[in-house]
C-alpha cells in the first residue's frame, strides 16, 4: 500500500459533486488495496474555458507530484446536459491526469453523470471507451457509473445526483 494517495474530482461547471465527495470521504470508494489521504476537488469555473480549466489542472497535478504525492484515483463529474460534443474536448482535458497515472503504472479514472440525464449518461460511455483506447495495457482503468454500480454501489448511488434547479 502506497502512502500519500489523493483523488482529484474534476467537476464541470455547474456540476454537483457534494455527494461524490462525501462518498470518497466516508469510504465508499476506499478499497483495503487503496488508502485515499486526500480528495480535492478542482472545479471549472463560471466563463472558464477548458483551455484554461486544462491549465489549472496541469499546474495542480505537478504541485501534487512536487510534493511527493501521488494521484491513484480520479473522477470527472458532468454536469446535466453534457453531450457527445463535449466527448472530445473533455479527453483532451483529462489527458494530463491519465498522463500522471500511466507513469506510476496505475490507476482509475471514473466519470460521474447525473441521474436520469440519458444524453450525458450516452457521452459518458462514448468518452470512456475513447479513453479505454488510450489507457489500454497501462494499468489505468476508466470506469463509468454503470461498472461503479456493481463494484461499489454507495459511491454509484453518490454520483448520480440531482442536477442544479
Amino acid at each position: 500500500m502506497k502512502v500519500g494517495q489523493s483523488m482529484l474530482i474534476l467537476a464541470q461547471e455547474g456540476a454537483v459533486v457534494e455527494p461524490l465527495v462525501s462518498a470518497w470521504r466516508g469510504g465508499a470508494g476506499g478499497a483495503v488495496d487503496l488508502a485515499i489521504d486526500t480528495v480535492e476537488v478542482l472545479q471549472q469555473q463560471p466563463g472558464e474555458s477548458l483551455t484554461d480549466f486544462k491549465r489549472r489542472l496541469n499546474v495542480r497535478l505537478a504541485g501534487i507530484e512536487q510534493a511527493g504525492g501521488a494521484v491513484e484515483r480520479g473522477a470527472f463529474v458532468a454536469k446535466s446536459g453534457f453531450g457527445l460534443p463535449d466527448v472530445l474536448a473533455t479527453v483532451a482535458l483529462l489527458s494530463g491526469l491519465v498522463a500522471t497515472m500511466v507513469s506510476g503504472g496505475a490507476g482509475r479514472v471514473y466519470l460521474c453523470g447525473h441521474a436520469g440525464d440519458s444524453q450525458a449518461s450516452c457521452a459518458l460511455e462514448a468518452l470512456a471507451d475513447a479513453m479505454r483506447d488510450q489507457v489500454r495495457g497501462t494499468g489505468v482503468e476508466v470506469v463509468t457509473d454503470e461498472t461503479v454500480a456493481v463494484e461499489r454501489p454507495a459511491l454509484a448511488a453518490a454520483s448520480y445526483v440531482a442536477p442544479n434547479p
